[in-house]
């Protein structure tokens, strides 16, 4: 799984430094926008929203700086904490991205997106038990946190808890009722659970969605293939293949159900 860090808004004033001051000029200027008697808590959020600028443009090692330069004013900012784990995680330092988080965490508990997004390094280290627990935590903190209700569903589906992966995929559609994503991961679902029928309906409607994603039709054909209905699980594995045509894995599963359609030919048991 690809380790997704939660994103957070520019604030106002970053945005227009961005477009108005040059960069060399861009950061000490938002220094001096600051009012001398601004207590230090916010003034170590005004420097994280540097190193987050910063962060944006690729510049790990400076946003880095800003943030351990946010934590030397407030040591107990718990938004630094958590983009030091960002950085962490883009470098691909993970033991030191769950440090961060936990430091986020110690210094407000209540930060849900610092339980979210140590929850997807658990996940990515296969500690389903720590990632569940984190995600959870993220939701009972934020009940609409949709991507943390979205991977909590992936953990519950890996556990085969398929009935509370299915409850966090409604709920996800309850918020966005179009995503095709969701729809696809609640369609494999059903089909694991055995309801067929409702897996191709959540299928067909992500296709509708995103027609040219070929992971779509790959699973709709798996589903296809599991009813007994060859002749459309063939016509999805084409399709993909039509899309992306150098999916070694879907060749070969195309390979061996025209076999298998070959097989049931000679048998006559093929309709």
């Amino acid at each position: 799984m690809v380790v997704v860090v939660a994103a957070v808004l520019l604030p106002a004033l970053v945005v227009f430094l961005n477009k108005n001051f040059g960069r060399g000029d861009r950061y000490s200027a938002s220094r001096r926008l600051l009012p001398a008697n601004l207590a230090a808590s916010e003034k170590a959020k005004a420097i994280v929203e540097e190193g987050w600028a910063l962060e944006q443009q690729g510049k790990w090692d400076e946003a880095m700086l800003r943030y351990d330069e946010a934590l030397k004013v407030d040591p107990k900012c718990a938004v630094a904490h958590k983009h030091r784990g960002t950085v962490f995680s883009r470098k691909g330092d993970f033991d030191a991205a769950i440090r961060a988080f936990d430091s986020a965490i110690e210094a407000d508990p209540a930060h849900a997106s610092s339980y979210y997004n140590r929850g997807l390094l658990y996940y990515g280290r296969g500690d389903l038990t720590q990632a569940l627990g984190d995600y959870s935590k993220a939701i009972d903190l934020s009940p609409g946190y949709y991507n943390a209700i979205l991977n909590r569903a992936a953990v519950y589906s890996d556990r085969r808890d398929f009935e509370s992966a299915l409850a966090d995929y409604n709920r996800c559609l309850e918020i966005a009722s179009q995503d095709p994503v969701v729809l696809r991961a609640r369609g494999w679902t059903q089909a694991l659970m055995g309801n067929y029928d409702a897996a191709l309906g959540d299928l067909t409607k992500a296709i509708e969605l995103r027609p040219k994603d070929p992971h779509n039709y790959l699973i709709r054909a798996r589903v296809y293939q599991a009813k007994g209905d060859y002749a459309k699980a063939l016509e999805d594995l084409n399709k993909s293949l039509e899309i992306n045509p150098l999916d070694l894995g879907t060749r070969q599963m195309r390979k061996e159900l025209e076999k298998l359609i070959e097989d049931e030919r000679r048998s006559g048991s093929f309709k």
